[in-house]
């Protein structure tokens, strides 16, 4: 038997092991693999009623199965997709007889790689997934299905790799992404759904669209019908460390929930770092019935650079109620308090209303810190308020209110305090009642400010001010329907002693109301330093208002502090009253504004404004007059302008007459029209300008009309016999125009004498223009010719014609005199002008030009440029350029002939000739050419670049004169000039002879307006500071001096003959520097009425821009047989002087010697001849200086010395007969030793520089004529 037993036995194993190897096998095969695909893929399409796709199975089936490129599609869509799938699990331990029976299906290892989920909401708010479902029969089947499954799924090792959730919201067009990388976890299904334990141990999740990053997720999850729990959770969220612990009970009746959370260094960008506690709990019955209590703490935290902390305890919600408790924020920009209550029924269910109820208290709040923030957040530079206001603010205010929805919400508040203090902005307090509603704003409040100053407060200079004034304001503003006819308003109150737009307000009183259309004005008075205005009788009986008024202004530049840029100045009274409808009331006016300037353009003596009506414009009623006396337009003298305007229908009639003299009158006569309507019309019946024997008028009636897409002007006319101006034009806001003007024989001269009266120009000019097209694409043709022009010199004709169509610019124009052509221009250029970027078009045109000339009058230039005092001579052209303007081309000749030119900033004349510019290209070469200043010449010659208008000259000088301001010289030596246009700069090596440095004797006075007057020149007014200095802009130097003989420092007492090396620089829009040390050869200075000889010493130049030398020098005063030494140091403007004698003597003696020739004890106790000699000194020195300038000025001597004393008068001359031979004469008388016989010496001297270091000095008469040879050296 048992034999038999272990034959069955053995049979059945080796039965298994076939059948286990034959499934083994059969898994492995293909086929097998292609129906365990097929057939899931049947079941779960079938079940969901959806595409699932399995790409393809592979594992062994009894440890692991591996699925491949799993794909499950929503409505054509991708809804789950993973590239694999594992599972691994142990069928010996499934098939444990335990594990069945408790039916638990152990899954050792759940990997998921690449798995992307994509859940999308469409625009009628349902979700993809909602789709999944099978037949009808399965649904109704699982219906039948009770309670959970009986098996249970235990997962060890879960483990999601490069996952992806999209979440895509097509109803709010929003696509959100998150990665999910690295999730570890463990599960535990119990039954599948009846209990779920979940153990997470590490989770990463990613979401940039929506900034979110989690890393180091951990938790532990319990889920129960019941029941809901999460213990430990820790997670690092951006950064920010998060623990939670929280629970939900109940789930199957009233929730019941309560949570603890912390949150530490959670970091908003920009705004700063929050550390968080809360802990709450509460039940959930249904959305009206919600009881719950909060409590948050905010540790130390930091919001934009500050500290912050604070609590919110004892939050509670109870139905749809919340009451927020106590809170209580702190911070370093100051303190919140807060509490209230509030309703959220219409939030949460949907009916009713939402309400509140809160009391809100801000603590010793920093403004500025606050402001300071807000810039610095926004990059934003807050432009209506201070934010260095540095004051601070405190306020309690209660505010309640409700809405249903946001547009139908009201609020009541009640101020109870809200103060403003600060040192600079002053105190500001406020009180009262404020409500809105959306039917209107109600405010009822009570102000008082104390020195407040609102430019402070509002960052604006010109509303600097010092407000003191207490104020009650009611009034209700409607927000919907006629505003005036519901508006409710009153004001009362007082001003104290203010100051704004830096005026002085002494007082001021208000008590005005507003009913519905009713305007009463109690009292209104303001009184000021410089201005009063006041309003009377100001109740009106019914609708609408009826005050008279009084303004008197005895400033009218305060006006300037409202307008700034524009300058008024003068008196005004006005007085007046205001009747009628509150929408269109009359007004009168009588005023009278005296002394009366606008800017620089307009002054009267006074102005008288009379006038009454109503401004409607749609029904004007209007009458108006206006006067004035004597008035000035620029610079224009006025005698008269009288304006009257009346209203007729719908339009207002001006009349004006301005009337200059009785040669100069001018009138007009117009018709405003429509004013009241987008297209508005204005019609000109007259216009009349009489100039002395001239008088233009016009003939038609001139046509405007302004809408908010054109202005078109229509027949404008004027005519003076056979001459006439016509035009007519079409201006389109968009950049279209179309006009043409026709010029017939308009003297140039009564055109002139409208700009300015003293001018000067004979001839007549005729044109035609058309104009049309768009700024991008303009078409002109333009001809323009004179006849009998003459001004100044200039006594030729002129012809112009000019055109442009598609890219074609054509020019001619010609100049001819006495029937022959003396300037002819012909061109044209391929030139896009489009005016929005004309620049950049106009570099780049391309042009062809020439130019001929047989001599053009250069006279004037002088009208051209204010630089050239004096012009003359011809200029001879014959050119020819082509290229554009940014790469020119020209090749020709340009010559001068006969010219001579005076520059005002150089004070001298130059004459030229002739002078040759040859063209080759874009090369130009100036040939050799001479031009003579004073008695010298200077060669010039080299190239300019024609593109660039540069210009490279070399040049050698012969005693060429300059003479710049301060500085007159001779130059010989080596230039080099180097410029472009107007400016210049010299350089070189040159040798100065005969140069005067003059230092002025006196301070220039700044003058505001200077008038030059000259008989063959206009009169012109140069304002303060308004003429451009053009050798000081344009005029650039670098020289190198040498100066040896007859050069002289003189001024303040100094006559200096100098030598020695100086640099003399200057850039450009900079004064000229002198640097340098030269020593003296010989002179004079001039002190207490004598005159001391010169006898060593230097001059320094400092290289300032303003000429003041630094002297160090010594001079001798001879008289009585004493010598008296002056040292001369400090500067030229400011010398410091010091006394020395030989012999010795006290400074009581020196100065006794210089005045009077005598020591001091000899003054009044000598004899008649002392008296005498005294007498001869003291006039012999004070005569001295005149003596000088008259001797200096006549005969032109370099030396003047004239000296005297008890012995004797002295008197010494001397001048350079060349550069290098000076010659002196000297008399001298004194008392012989033995009787009292004058004695009377002659000399004369004699110096010439033989070579750079020797000189031979000589002298003829005196105690010891004789002649000497130096050699001079410097060390």
């Amino acid at each position: 038997m048992r034999h038999k037993i272990l034959i069955t036995s053995g049979i059945l194993i080796t039965l298994i092991v076939i059948i286990t190897l034959a499934a083994y096998s059969f898994t492995q095969t293909g086929y097998f693999r292609r129906l365990v695909k097929s057939t899931a893929e049947r079941i779960v399409s079938s079940s969901t009623g959806q595409s699932f796709k399995i790409g393809e199975v592979e594992g062994n089936f009894f440890y692991n199965i591996k699925l491949k490129d799993v794909t499950f599609d929503v409505g054509n869509e991708s809804f789950v997709s993973v590239k694999e799938l594992s599972v691994t699990y142990s069928i010996p331990q499934m098939l444990n007889t335990a594990v069945l029976f408790s039916k638990v299906v152990p899954v050792d290892r759940l990997a998921v790689n690449g798995a992307q989920v994509r859940l999308i909401k469409y625009s009628d708010g349902t979700w993809n997934f909602g789709k999944i479902g099978g037949s009808e029969k399965v649904k109704e089947k699982d219906k039948e299905k009770k309670g959970p499954p009986e098996w249970s799924i235990i997962v060890s090792d879960l483990l999601l790799k490069d996952g992806e959730l999209t979440l895509d919201d097509r109803e709010e067009n929003r696509v959100s992404k998150y990665g999910i990388d690295d999730t570890e976890l463990s599960a535990k299904l119990i039954n599948i759904i009846e209990e779920i334990h979940v153990d997470l141990k590490n989770a990463d999740l990613d979401a940039p669209s929506l900034g979110l990053n989690v890393k180091n997720l951990r938790a532990k999850a319990l889920y129960t019908g019941d029941k809901a729990e999460v213990r430990d959770l820790e997670v690092i969220l951006n950064g920010a460390e998060i623990k939670l612990d929280g629970e939900a009970g109940d789930l199957k009746g009233d929730p019941k929930i309560s949570y603890s959370v912390s949150v530490r260094n959670y970091s908003l960008e920009n705004v700063g770092t929050f550390n968080l506690d809360s802990e709450g709990d509460g039940v959930f019955k249904d959305p009206k019935n919600i009881d719950a209590r909060i409590n948050i703490k905010i540790p130390e935290s930091e919001v934009f650079g500050k500290k912050l902390s604070g609590s919110l305890d004892k939050i509670s919600i109870s139905g749809t109620g919340v009451d927020l408790g106590e809170g209580d924020i702190k911070s370093d920009l100051g303190g919140l308090v807060l509490s209230g209550k509030g309703d959220l029924a219409r939030l949460i269910t949907g009916e009713g209303k939402n309400s509140f109820d809160l009391k809100v208290s801000l603590k010793d709040v920093k403004t500025t810190e606050i402001f300071s923030l807000i810039e610095e957040k926004t990059e934003k530079k807050t432009e209506a308020v201070n934010t260095k206001l540095g004051a601070i603010l405190n306020a309690d205010l209660r505010a309640e209110g409700s809405w249903a929805e946001f547009g139908d919400m009201t609020v009541n508040a009640k101020i109870e305090r809200l103060d403003i203090k600060g040192k600079q902005a002053g105190d500001l307090k406020l009180t009262g009642t404020a409500g809105y509603s959306p039917s209107g704003v109600r405010v009822d409040v009570k102000t008082v400010f104390k020195n407040v100053d609102l430019g402070t407060i509002l960052s604006k200079k010109n509303l600097r001010s010092r407000i003191n004034s207490e104020l009650a304001v009611k009034g209700l503003i409607p927000l919907e329907g006629d505003v005036l006819q519901k508006l409710n308003a009153s004001v009362k109150g007082h001003i104290g002693p203010s100051g704004i737009f830096n005026l002085n307000l002494k007082k001021g009183n208000v008590e005005a109301s507003y009913d519905k259309e009713k305007l009463t004005v109690r009292a209104l008075s303001l009184d000021g330093d410089s201005f009063s205005l006041s309003v009377k009788d100001g109740s009106a009986s019914r609708k609408g208002v009826s005050l008279g008024y009084d303004l008197e202004v005895g400033d009218l530049g305060l006006v300037s502090r409202f307008a700034p840029g524009t300058e008024l100045a003068g008196t005004l009274k006005a007085a007046g009253r205001v009747e009628g409808d509150i929408r269109n009331p009359n007004i009168t006016i009588d005023a009278e504004a005296g002394d009366f300037k606008i800017d620089d353009v307009f002054a009267a003596e006074s102005i008288k404004i009379k006038g009454d009506g109503s401004i409607d414009l749609d029904n004007p009623d209007l009458r108006a007059e206006v006067s004035t006396g004597n008035a000035k337009l620029k610079d224009r003298n006025i005698e008269s302008i009288e304006i009257e305007a009346e209203s007729e229908g719908n339009g207002i009639d001006v009349n004006a007459v301005i009337k200059e003299n009785d040669r100069f009158e001018y009138e007009i006569a117009t018709t405003l029209r429509d004013l009241g309507k987008s297209e508005k019309h204005i019609e000109i019946s007259k216009i009349r300008l009489e100039m002395e024997d001239t008088e233009l008028v016009n003939r038609d009636n001139i046509l405007l009309t302004v809408s908010p897409g054109k202005l078109i002007v229509d027949s404008f006319n004027l005519y003076y016999k056979d001459s006439s101006a016509l035009a007519d034009a079409s201006i389109y806001y968009d950049g279209n125009v179309d006009g043409r003007v026709r010029l017939s024989n308009l003297s140039l001269n009564d055109i002139v004498k409208a700009i300015n009266p003293k001018a000067d120009v004979e001839g007549t000019l005729s044109a035609d223009a058309d104009v049309r097209g768009t700024m991008a694409r303009p078409q002109f043709s333009a001809k323009l010719d004179t006849s009998n022009l003459a001004y100044k010199d200039f006594k030729d004709d002129i012809s112009l014609d000019l055109n442009y169509l598609d890219r074609n610019l054509n020019l001619k124009f010609l100049v001819t005199g006495d029937s022959a052509v003396i300037l002819q221009a012909d061109g044209n250029a391929d030139a896009d002008l489009d005016l929005n970027n004309f620049g950049e078009n106009i570099k780049k045109a391309s042009f062809n030009l020439t130019i001929s000339s047989s001599g053009v009058d250069l006279s004037p230039l002088t009208s051209l440029s204010s630089e050239i005092d004096k012009s003359s001579g011809l200029l001879i052209l014959d050119v020819k350029a082509s290229g554009t303007l940014d790469n020119p081309s020209a090749t020709g000749q340009i010559a001068l002939k006969d010219a001579a030119f005076k520059i005002k900033s150089l004070r001298n004349e130059f004459n030229v000739s002739n002078a040759l510019i040859e063209l080759e290209g874009q090369k130009g070469f100036l040939r050799q050419t001479e031009i003579i200043s004073g008695k010298g010449k200077g060669t010039f010659e080299g190239q300019i670049d024609v593109p660039t208008l540069t210009y490279d000259l070399q040049g050698n000088l012969q005693n060429f004169l300059v003479r710049p301001k301060g500085i007159t010289a001779y130059l010989t030596g080596n230039l080099s000039l180097k410029g472009e246009g107007e400016k210049i700069e010299v350089g070189g090596k040159v040798t100065v002879a005969k140069a005067r440095i003059t230092i002025p004797e006196k301070q220039e006075k700044e003058i505001e307006e200077i008038k030059f007057v000259d008989d063959d020149n206009d009169e012109f007014v140069v304002g303060k500071g308004a003429r451009t200095d053009y050798f000081k802009e344009s005029v650039a130097l670098n020289l190198a001096i040498r100066m040896r003989k007859n050069n002289w420092v003189k001024g303040r007492g100094a006559n200096i003959e100098l030598k020695g090396d100086l640099d003399i620089d200057k850039a450009f829009g900079h004064d000229v520097r002198i640097a340098g040390t030269i020593n003296t050869v010989r002179g004079t200075y001039e002190t207490l009425g004598k005159l001391f000889r010169i006898q060593e010493g230097n001059v320094s130049f400092s290289g300032t821009e303003k000429i003041n030398p630094f002297l160090d020098v010594t001079a001798l005063y001879r008289v009585s047989g004493v010598e008296i030494y002056v040292n001369i140091s400090g500067t030229a403007e400011k010398p410091v002087l010091k006394l020395s004698s030989d012999p010795v003597m006290s400074e009581t003696d020196m100065i006794s010697y210089i005045v009077f020739g005598a020591p001091s004890d000899q003054i009044g106790s000598g004899d008649r001849a002392s008296i005498q000699g005294v007498a001869t000194g003291v006039a012999g020195g004070i005569a001295a200086a005149q003596l000088e300038k008259l001797l200096g000025s006549k005969l032109s001597l370099d030396v003047i010395s004239v000296g005297g004393g008890t012995g004797g008068a002295q008197v010494e001359l001397g001048k350079y007969l060349t550069q290098d031979l000076y010659i002196g004469f000297e008399r001298e008388t004194t008392q012989s030793l033995f009787d009292s016989t004058t004695i009377t010496e002659n000399r004369v001297l004699l110096e010439y520089t033989i070579f750079k270091n020797v000189t031979i000095n000589g002298d003829v008469g005196g105690e010891n004529p004789g002649a000497d040879v130096f050699y001079n050296f410097n060390y």
